[in-house]
């Protein structure tokens, strides 16, 4: 019927109160179509080192935009394959990071916020979307041999498909199924969504922000290995102890009771009460 046949191109209701907050952006073009777009701002709490920029996904429109609003798993993510390992604390996510950067395979290190996704750090290597399976497997060989040469045969190497948040939600990636119907809502959403430019460097600053990032969030954890990266009094002073401490009781400020009329009236009470306004 007409009314079911609109939901199927109704592109917008799904996205309406984000482009109503501002969240999204839709324009013409010179042919009258609509395009959407995401304003590009820079991820300042970003706590991701991106060791080696990654030029085949858009990772971003397809997990939070065709996925969490329109529960289309795209073609590429069933071809997604990356190998991850998760790191034990600061220093081998230092080290981690060396060792992507010398692989030189399109790679990422960085802070775990998601709830769902157990361990502190997590590392990942992009497999090429072009591969399919076999390649990832070959790809997690790799990895693996790299990674337990540095870090010890004990080190978990694992090779997973997509995002985690596709597989809470979708179910197991080995039962996902691509559809017809999945295809032309994939070719819709491409000629409506404008897909930033991608594939470029992460910016110095950005990095400079997360690997503080790291470090301060290890220290909150009480990391021992913070401290190869951090002065002692780097975070707050030390709280003074009494235990065995004597003071000059002289040198105590004065009681309240001791404060001369003249004090108050002037304005001039000790420091660290609260000034009472002149008249």
């Amino acid at each position: 019927m007409f009314y079911e046949e609109l939901a199927v191109v109704d592109l917008l209701a799904p996205i309406a109160q984000e482009i109503k907050a501002g969240v999204y952006t839709v324009t013409p073009d010179e042919n009258g179509e609509l395009h959407l777009s995401i304003p590009h701002n820079v991820a300042v709490e970003n706590p991701w080192i991106f060791s080696v920029c990654e030029t085949q996904r858009y990772c971003v429109p397809w997990l939070q935009l065709y996925f969490r609003f329109y529960q289309l798993i795209p073609r590429c993510c069933h071809g997604c394959w990356k190998v991850v390992v998760t790191p034990k604390n600061l220093e081998m996510a230092m080290e981690v990071v060396q060792l992507q950067k010398e692989m030189g395979i399109p790679s990422k290190c960085g802070l775990e916020q998601r709830p769902y996704s157990p361990g502190m750090w997590h590392a990942f290597w992009y497999g090429d979307l072009n591969e399919g399976l076999e390649g990832a497997q070959e790809l997690y060989k790799k990895v693996e041999r790299k990674v337990k040469e540095k870090f010890g045969i004990q080190t978990k190497v694992t090779l997973k498909r997509a995002c985690t948040e596709m597989e809470v939600r979708g179910g197991p990636s080995e039962k996902w199924v691509y559809t017809e119907a999945d295809g032309m809502l994939e070719i819709l959403l491409d000629a409506f969504f404008t897909k930033d430019v991608h594939g470029t460097p992460q910016l110095a600053m950005c990095q400079a922000r997360a690997y503080r990032l790291w470090i301060e969030e290890a220290f909150s954890r009480k990391d021992p290995t913070v401290w190869k990266y951090a002065e002692k009094n780097s975070f707050v002073q030390p709280s003074t102890t009494y235990e065995d401490k004597k003071l000059d009781v002289a040198k105590f400020p004065p009681q309240p009771s001791e404060w001369s009329h003249k004090e108050v009236e002037a304005n001039e009470q000790p420091s660290g009460i609260l000034r009472l306004p002149k008249n």
